[in-house]
């Protein structure tokens, strides 16, 4: 990790406090476009923190943030997603949506769960668009009332944003996320 975004969060709350911090080693070993992206990254979730009240899937959050880090990036997507796909390979199509655990760090396959948020989030995306996947996002982080989801469950929340936002369910989204990894394995 060559850059982290720090601060405090209360539930039902915006994050008012929040920095980017840079881990010079990591940093430095990256390209002038490798830390655009880190700090685009980064600047999304900062950004979206301070604008939302909700905890939304980890997956989420990492992928909607890698979405927009890599929006204007030239790589192919097998390129950027090469980790994720190389666990594919070894471990087949995954069976569920990633876990808040799939991204900690001492699982040691931290790249692979970023490129799997990336193909979901552009997943969402190919679905709905950008709109829809920021739609989709806002709605997880702020839930309309009228939905009456419990505010501290993620997944029900998303669950909702789903069929709102999108008129599909998680099941025809691992669908959607399966195939196109499947293309993409199939390249």
């Amino acid at each position: 990790m060559a850059a982290a975004v720090d601060g405090p969060l209360v539930p039902g709350s915006p994050a008012g406090a929040d920095r980017i911090v840079i881990i010079p080693g990591p940093w430095e070993s990256l390209s002038a476009p490798g830390r655009d992206v880190v700090l685009t990254h980064e600047l999304t979730h900062a950004t979206v923190r301070a604008s939302t009240t909700h905890s939304v899937p980890v997956w989420l959050s990492e992928g909607f943030a890698e979405y927009v880090a890599y929006r204007d990036v030239t790589l192919p997507e097998r390129a950027v997603v090469r980790p994720a796909l190389d666990a594919f390979r070894r471990d087949g199509l995954p069976p569920a949506l990633p876990t808040d655990a799939d991204f900690d760090p001492a699982h040691g396959r931290l790249q692979a769960a970023y490129g799997s948020a990336l193909l979901l989030a552009r997943t969402i995306a190919r679905d709905g668009g950008t709109a829809g996947l920021v739609r989709v996002y806002r709605d997880v982080a702020d839930p309309p009332p009228v939905w009456n989801v419990p505010p501290d469950d993620a997944e029900a929340r998303f669950d909702a944003a789903l069929v709102h936002d999108l008129g599909t369910d998680r099941a025809g989204l691992l669908a959607g996320w399966r195939a196109r990894i499947r293309s993409l394995l199939a390249q």
